[in-house]
Formats: C-alpha cells, sequence, structure tokens
C-alpha cells in the first residue's frame, strides 16, 4: 500500500472519530467505515462487500478471498457499530456472533468508533465456536500503521555481489588455509557451493 492511500484512510479515521459528535450520521459513518475497511481488506486479497442494502443480516459487510482451487472463499462477517458516548457491550458481541453463525460464517469482525467494554473483550476467550475481531480507531489506526510500504530489494543483485566475495575469500583460503579459521560454518557452506560449482 503506498504512502498516499495510507494517508488517505487516516484522514477517513479522523472524519469517522469526528462524527461521534451528536451532529454526525450513522449512515455517512457506514459509509466512512467502508471506505477505510475496503483499501484494507484488499492488502489482505479480500474484496469487501456490503450487505446492509440486500438484506437485514446483521452484518454490514462480507469480506471474501479466493482460496485454494478458487472454488472455495474465506470469507468475515463484518458489522459496524456507530456509538456516540456509550461502550460496546457484550450484548453486540453476541449479537454479531448470532449473525455470523446464521450467515454460515466462521469469523467476524466487530467495529466501532466508540471502545469496547472489559466483558465484551472477555467474550473473544470463552467464545470458540466463531473468530471474532474487536476493532476500535486506534486498532484501525496501528492495521495501517503496520502497511508500510516495502521497497523492491534487486535479489539478482545480492546473489552477484555474494559470489564475488565468496570467490574472494576461495583465492585467499587458497593463498593461506588459516583463513578458514574465522570463517562461520554457514559461510563455508557457501564456499564449497561456489566451490563445487566452479
Amino acid at each position: 500500500m503506498n504512502n498516499a492511500t495510507k494517508n488517505d484512510i487516516k484522514n477517513l479515521i479522523r472524519r469517522l472519530d469526528a462524527s461521534a459528535s451528536p451532529s454526525g450520521s450513522p449512515q455517512e459513518a457506514e459509509r466512512l467505515m467502508e471506505q477505510i475497511l475496503t483499501p484494507l481488506m484488499h492488502e489482505d486479497g479480500y474484496t469487501l462487500q456490503s450487505v446492509a442494502e440486500q438484506r437485514d443480516l446483521g452484518l454490514d459487510f462480507i469480506a471474501r478471498k479466493l482460496v485454494g482451487d478458487e472454488s472455495s472463499s474465506d470469507e468475515i462477517g463484518i458489522e459496524y457499530k456507530h456509538f456516540r458516548q456509550s461502550a460496546v457491550g457484550v450484548d453486540v458481541v453476541h449479537r454479531v456472533l448470532g449473525a455470523a453463525a446464521s450467515a454460515g460464517l466462521k469469523r467476524a469482525m466487530l467495529v466501532t468508533n466508540s471502545r469496547f467494554t472489559y466483558a465484551a473483550r472477555e467474550t473473544l476467550r470463552r467464545n470458540t465456536a466463531i473468530g471474532i475481531e474487536l476493532i476500535d480507531l486506534d486498532a484501525l489506526r496501528s492495521w495501517v500503521g503496520r502497511l508500510e510500504e516495502i521497497p523492491a530489494i534487486d535479489l539478482p543483485q545480492i546473489d552477484i555481489i555474494r559470489r564475488e566475495l565468496s570467490r574472494k575469500l576461495i583465492e585467499l583460503i587458497a593463498q593461506s588455509p588459516r583463513y578458514l579459521d574465522g570463517i562461520e560454518w554457514r559461510e563455508l557452506e557457501h564456499l564449497l557451493t561456489e566451490v563445487l560449482k566452479a
């Protein structure tokens, strides 16, 4: 994920945080959440589909990723709860677990702009049938932070440099075997590979 996309997501999270004010609409917050989750889930190979308009499953989104021979898919049911002041309690977690079970899903995600009660978090340890993640705005920010853009590495160039260093070291060892005393066994394996190739 590039830095521009990460910054866009961070801005959307800020807007979502601001939408907790009394003037903020839950429908607008749900649209913001869709814009946040779509690229985040895409990074992990999932496509996000809104199910709120289709039928009331008790879930807002389904994230799908094709697995194996592409005839089956990994699915995650996602519910967004927009609270103005109170924390998300265990009753909401149970409703999401029930909705995921009714939809035949093995995984669920409950996302909120608020926070979770201790009892809601404890539900995770007791639940074994359906895996559920509880994600608040801080967890969303952390998720974005973990998606650093990793620069490409020129692996063929590294192989060329390693081979050249190995050849130079082989020449030194041929001149004086005492150089073997300072070589770690892994390096010795690389050297022997180069000698045998030659």
